[in-house]
């Protein structure tokens, strides 16, 4: 019989007074972390009262903007309760002063609500692994700002960037939501090896994490 591991068992607590929003986000999060369990509140006082009753949360995921509490406010409310499960503010948003505002209540960063499937679970992976999530603003220079068109082939753009055929590897499993682990096993390289790889990934498309490497890949038509 398999036993469920650490990563599937994992618990989340989503708060959003959208419920359409959170009955989506939470399918999404189940079916991105199978055998987990994605807790829903509609309001920051049911927050509070399923943490006042000692459950147990792995990750705490919480909106920006709601009626009676915003975001960071509810944030410090958690953080008083001594609760040091990682937090992270939800906004279809996100600016410098907004992600200042959550560090300062306590949160580990913000996610996007426009972030697509793939990098969901690659921000969430890292929330999970105790990583604190960095605030990128993209330039008008940065493949980061919009997409691109490009006249020339997939081939020639990809040498255009320095992107080697290996890190070329790497960039397709990352956007597909691979841990550093998956895809060390995947392409049978020590994950070392990928973190090296991915450091060079960074400098190449002018990213600083692997959310933002990703956006700027898909920005310049390296990847679907």
């Amino acid at each position: 019989m398999r036993h469920p591991s650490l990563q599937d068992t994992r618990r989340f607590l989503a708060v959003d007074d959208h419920q359409i929003f959170l009955a989506g986000f939470r399918q999404v999060v189940m079916s991105l972390f199978p055998q987990s369990d994605c807790v829903c509140a509609s309001t920051p006082r049911q927050a509070l009262d399923m943490l006042d009753r000692h459950e147990r949360f792995d990750l705490i995921l919480v909106d920006h903007k709601m009626p009676d509490l915003d975001g960071p406010t509810l944030i410090t409310g958690i953080r008083s309760r001594r609760i040091t499960s990682p937090i992270a503010v939800l906004s279809g948003e996100t600016s410098h002063a907004m992600d200042r505002a959550a560090r300062q209540a306590g949160a580990n960063g913000c996610l996007s609500k426009r972030l697509n499937v793939s990098e969901l679970k690659t921000e969430i992976s890292r929330l999970l692994a105790g990583e604190t999530l960095e605030f990128v603003e993209a330039d008008e220079n940065s493949p980061l700002a919009k997409p691109k068109p490009s006249t020339l082939s997939r081939r020639d753009l990809i040498e255009s960037y320095g992107i080697c055929a290996r890190q070329f590897d790497i960039l397709e499993l990352v956007a597909k939501g691979l841990s550093n682990k998956e895809i060390g096993q995947t392409l049978n390289i020590a994950e070392p090896t990928v973190k090296t790889h991915l450091v060079s990934l960074f400098r190449h498309l002018g990213a600083r994490n692997r959310t933002a490497c990703v956006i700027a890949a898909r920005n310049v038509g390296l990847i679907d």
